[in-house]
């Protein structure tokens, strides 16, 4: 008896270790690179890899924001114009206003700090559905972007010629410091929902919200947080877009929601909650934009690529499904 039970735990093991995003994602992005390669050689090359990392840091500043609010299992379909209002407001706080750098840093993460706030004020306060609620943020920040710039880019390198160099430099192998900084956040992401009990208590809400408050666990506080986070990180990637640009528009950041909701997902965040690390979001991120680079490279129009996106999209929702039937009936099998 003792053998069998050993013999279930170990098959269980190797499931589980199977089903895990980083392992699942893993897979189909060699093969992917293994494609591209073979069709196009320059894809494979240091710079080709530099130019991808470098350029996934704003979507993935993004994600991180984004599978917060999804691990919690609601959604932010603000957090890519929360980026362009945040890069807005730091462009006109820095050339119109003439705060400094500093002041107008700060203000940017207020700004970013204070539509998460909005968001999950009306989520968990007044109870409506957070797909509602983001996406009227999501309009009300491209309005107001669009009314403060009148359409009109606002150049600011005279203003902030440092910050544009600080982008621009090429450390460690040829990548960035923004990417630098992107890293860190995963890091600091990962140990936070792996290791601490706000980690546990996010996947808890996610899992079941009802089940959470019987725990003892505070819902709405633990969502407002998560969506509060997605605020910061939206401020987070608006700054580092214009710095990468030297320019504020009303024109950068929105509809990058979406890759960042795909990013999520295909890096193994469940859709319903629950589930998800920033390892995986990490490797979704890459799969993501290693994708549109092989695209790219492959002569794909944009609309082409709109829509391999969007059956990426379909498809990792779906796998996620699977993987969750999966599990259960691997559970159940151990549990005879």
């Amino acid at each position: 008896m003792k053998r069998n039970s050993n013999s279930k735990s170990t098959g269980t093991s190797f499931l589980e270790i199977i089903l895990s995003p980083e392992v699942s994602i893993l897979v189909p992005l060699l093969i992917l690179v293994a494609i591209t390669t073979a069709k196009n050689p320059n894809f494979l090359t240091i710079k080709n890899i530099q130019v991808i990392l470098r350029n996934l840091v704003f979507i993935g500043t993004l994600a991180i924001g984004q599978s917060l609010v999804i691990m919690c299992g609601d959604i932010d379909l603000s957090i890519g114009t929360n980026s362009t209002l945040t890069g807005v407001f730091f462009g006109v706080a820095l050339v119109w206003w003439g705060l400094g750098f500093i002041p107008s840093l700060l203000l940017t993460i207020f700004i970013g700090l204070f539509i998460g706030g909005v968001n999950a004020f009306f989520t968990n306060v007044c109870k409506i559905n957070s797909w509602i609620v983001t996406m009227a943020t999501k309009y009300m920040c491209v309005g107001m972007a669009t009314v403060i710039t009148k359409g009109y880019i606002i150049p600011i390198k005279d203003w902030s010629n440092a910050l544009y160099e600080w982008s621009r430099l090429r450390p460690l192998g040829g990548l960035s410091w923004p990417f630098f900084l992107f890293f860190g956040l995963i890091v600091i992401g990962e140990i936070a929902i792996r290791f601490t009990p706000i980690g546990r208590k996010i996947h808890a809400v996610g899992l079941n919200a009802n089940a959470a408050v019987l725990d003892g666990i505070n819902v709405p506080k633990v969502k407002a947080m998560c969506q509060i986070t997605a605020g910061l990180m939206g401020a987070i990637c608006g700054i580092l877009q214009v710095a990468n640009t030297n320019t504020a528009t009303n024109a950068i950041g929105e509809g990058n929601e979406f890759p960042a909701v795909i990013s999520a997902v295909i890096g193994g965040v469940s859709n319903t909650g629950g589930k998800g690390t920033m390892l995986g979001v990490l490797l979704g991120v890459i799969m993501y934009q290693t994708l549109k680079n092989c695209l790219q490279l492959m002569g794909a129009n944009n609309n082409l690529q709109l829509v391999l996106l969007g059956l990426i999209l379909i498809l990792a929702v779906y796998v996620d499904v699977l993987k969750g039937k999966i599990s259960s009936r691997a559970r159940k099998a151990v549990a005879k």
